[in-house]
Formats: structure tokens, sequence, C-alpha cells
């Protein structure tokens, strides 16, 4: 028998700095990606010995993209502001994206915004993306899955 998936973007959930993210998405609103390799290889060597290493890297690139009219630009703003302006990484905050259609999860305590997003100005509002960093252990909390 075929299977049927069923998908809605409203059952996404995105929520950084205890703050809900939901207004105004744009069509592709969160890209997660890894920053490098879990793994790199070393050799072979003149024997033919190839070794795994892990590099124990947990970071990952999250990028969120909302209208330029959406509220969600200035809560953003506001959040790398403050980070910018207080000691010792105060902008460093909890992030959440859990798709509630599917199995993906993405939880830490530890991610933050890389820089003020580029704001364009035309006849109608562009786009703004912003990029955040976050460390997030391998395990239950991060899972890419499907629905």
């Amino acid at each position: 028998m075929s299977r049927l998936a069923v998908y809605d973007s409203n059952a996404v959930v995105i929520s950084f700095a205890a703050l809900s993210l939901k207004d105004g998405r744009s069509e592709k609103f969160a890209k997660i990606e890894a920053v490098g390799p879990a793994y790199i290889i070393e050799g072979p060597g003149a024997d033919g010995q190839t070794t795994r290493c892990s590099t124990n890297n947990s970071v990952k690139k999250i990028t969120l993209t909302f209208k330029g009219s959406s509220s969600e630009n200035a809560k953003l703003a506001a959040i790398h502001q403050a980070d910018r302006l207080a000691e010792n990484g105060a902008g460093v905050a909890p992030l959440l994206i859990q798709d509630n259609n599917g199995s993906t999860l993405i939880a830490t305590d530890r991610a933050w915004i890389e820089m003020d997003a580029e704001k364009e100005f035309g006849v109608s509002p562009s786009d703004v993306s912003w990029t955040i960093f976050a460390i997030v252990e391998p395990g239950p909390t991060a899972f890419i899955g499907g629905n």
C-alpha cells in the first residue's frame, strides 16, 4: 500500500532565546547544516592503512529567513544588539527547531547570531536571513528526520 505523508509548515516550531519565531516566515524559512565533517581520513599510508578520525565537531549553521515585513526581524536584531553590548556571551541562548510533522529535532542551550542580517529596500520588502551558529551535541536532541 502507498504511504501518505502530510506536512504543514505551521507545525515546525522555532524558538530562540525563549522567543517563538513564527510570524512572516519566508517560503524556505529554516536551513540546518553541519559546519565541517564529523570524521576525517588519515592515509592511506604506504602500507594502505587508513584511519578514520572523529573531529568531535558539533557546530551547526542554522539560517532562518523571514519576510522583510516580519516582526521576527526586530526580535532577532534586538537579541543580537544586546549580545554585542553585553559582556561574556550574553547573546548565547537556547535554540529549538522541532518538526511536529515528523521527527526532526534540533535543541541546544548554546546558540548565537553570527552578525546583523542584510536588509534591502525596493518595490516590496525583500526576505531577511539570519545566520545562527549552535553547538548541538550528537544524540536525541540533534536529529534530522522525515515525516
